[in-house]
């Protein structure tokens, strides 16, 4: 929801490249018929408001080594002068090249290309009879430098052996090279077959003394339950040690940014990747949808065990261009939908009570691309939480389920005098929650997509179905009484 290039081009797998206080989105881009044929070129000085720049080209003639579409790829700098790294699929063997720039704007294809491909005995090299993908793996560059050796390392999705009963054979494969040019195959950093069909677009980075490798795979065709998550699909980690080079574990909730299959097979937020920012770590993500998007950054958050969350980084705030709502004093109660239950205000907030349905209460209207902040305590009530494209016949709405420690987020509508019909949820996240205790929601809304927080951490990234055209705001209470302070609604920058 922060950037898409204008039609009819669309991107999907990104990568940012930070320079001289300019950051540099490059993204696989399709033009037309021709899918991914190049790689798409943006600048900002702030993440928010985007200027073109010319496009490499990336897919050559017949015959060549890349005239198949263009995978996910990597920029980076050494000794003044960019190199990017991007994929092809010749002949159903996946490999690497690279195109070589001394001003990021003008782009060369190496004569040497490519540079790297999958290697015996450590990484499949020839297609598997009889497996639904006869592809050989072997694409999404991570390329880095280690301080220790001096050498330039990458990390990439492979498979270790053939798949079989034992599992898929995903795996990180590890290469290094002393030049970006010649690159030598080395065992892989981890294999992770037995639990996941494929690892694509790695990262890797160190945290705090600890070591990561971020990737993406889908619950298709192996199902991915997590503690939060029922069939997840999205962006997963594992934890290393002091070394990049020392052993991984799959920590007990693996998902960092994704969705889970509740409506369905679903792929909403995916190919989370990071880059170095002030004392920490930014990740940023693109998001399925018609056309796809590149979504809002976040922060990576470290807890005292070495395990990784997604926090609210305020970039968005940047784009409000007008305070609707500051605070329970501007909204007015006859913004209550009739015979649904019945709300009243004090000095600092606003308490809405259901006894047998719910209770909805409009708070603003005319803002169809908002950022609502609001802070809720559970009190008696099943369900509370936030509705915003709301028009005369339905809603979306995202709530907190008390009885069941979950966050839901969906559709639904009110039907008279009392009920609330929810339809197929569009996710769902498990967290422990009371009553008693008050938590901050933040939503973002922004033409089709939408965002969410719990106290500042992520929860969900999705995309509403239908127009997604209605610019109401409200408040949603269930069977009980619940209790909303701080609440605040403000208008942001349409997407263009």
């Amino acid at each position: 929801m922060i950037f898409r290039p204008k039609l009819p081009c669309r991107l999907w797998d990104t990568w940012l490249f930070p320079w001289k206080g300019e950051f540099h989105l490059f993204y696989l881009e399709t033009t037309g018929d021709q899918v991914w044929d190049r790689v798409g070129h943006v600048v900002s000085r702030d993440m928010l408001h985007w200027e073109e720049r010319p496009h490499v080209k990336t897919r050559g003639l017949a015959g060549t080594w890349n005239d198949s579409p263009t995978f996910t790829g990597m920029t980076v700098e050494h000794e003044g002068r960019f190199y990017l790294f991007a994929g092809a699929n010749p002949g159903g063997v996946e490999v690497v090249g690279i195109y070589v720039s001394d001003d990021l704007d003008h782009w060369r294809e190496y004569d040497g290309n490519p540079v790297m491909r999958p290697q015996a005995p450590h990484y499949r090299v020839a297609p598997t009879p009889g497996v639904s993908n006869q592809e050989v793996d072997f694409r999404d560059p991570c390329v880095f430098r280690d301080p220790v050796d001096g050498m330039f390392h990458a990390v990439l999705c492979a498979r270790a052996g053939e798949p079989g009963v034992e599992g898929t054979g995903a795996a990180f494969a590890h290469y290094r090279s002393p030049d970006l040019f010649r690159w030598e195959a080395m065992l892989p950093l981890a294999v992770v077959g037995d639990r996941f069909y494929h690892a694509e677009v790695p990262d890797v980075f160190c945290m705090n003394g600890t070591h990561y490798i971020i990737f993406s795979t889908m619950s298709f065709p192996l199902r991915i339950d997590t503690p939060s998550r029922e069939a997840a699909t999205g962006s997963f980690y594992l934890m290393g040690g002091r070394d990049f080079r020392e052993p991984y574990r799959l920590p007990a909730d693996p998902l960092l940014v994704g969705s889970g299959g509740y409506a369905g097979y679903r792929l909403g937020a995916y190919v989370l990747r990071t880059i170095p920012w002030k004392d920490g770590r930014l990740a940023y993500h693109i998001v399925n949808a018609n056309p796809p998007v590149w979504g809002i950054p976040k922060m990576v958050c470290q807890q005292a065990d070495g395990t990784l969350g997604l926090g609210y980084l305020p970039l968005m705030e940047g784009l409000e261009t007008r305070t609707v709502v500051g605070s329970a004093g501007d909204v007015r109660l006859d913004g209550a939908v009739a015979n649904f239950g019945a709300w009243r205000r004090d000095r600092n907030g606003l308490t809405g009570r259901a006894g047998a349905g719910a209770a909805r209460l409009t708070v603003a209207r005319g803002v169809p691309d908002c950022h609502i902040s609001v802070r809720i305590t559970g009190g008696t009530a099943e369900r509370a939480g936030v509705c915003f494209k709301i028009d005369d016949r339905e809603m979306a709405l995202l709530y907190l389920d008390y009885t069941r420690n979950e966050l839901y987020v969906g559709a639904g509508k009110l039907n008279a005098p009392w009920g609330l019909e929810l339809f197929p949820a569009q996710d769902r996240a498990r967290r422990p929650l009371k009553r008693d205790v008050s938590c901050n929601l933040r939503v973002f809304v922004r033409d089709q997509h939408v965002e969410a927080y719990l106290d500042d951490r992520w929860v969900f990234t999705y995309v509403l179905g239908g127009d997604a055209k209605a610019d109401g705001v409200g408040l949603l209470v269930h069977r009980g009484e619940s209790r909303f302070d701080e609440l605040r609604v403000a208008a942001i920058e349409s997407l263009s």
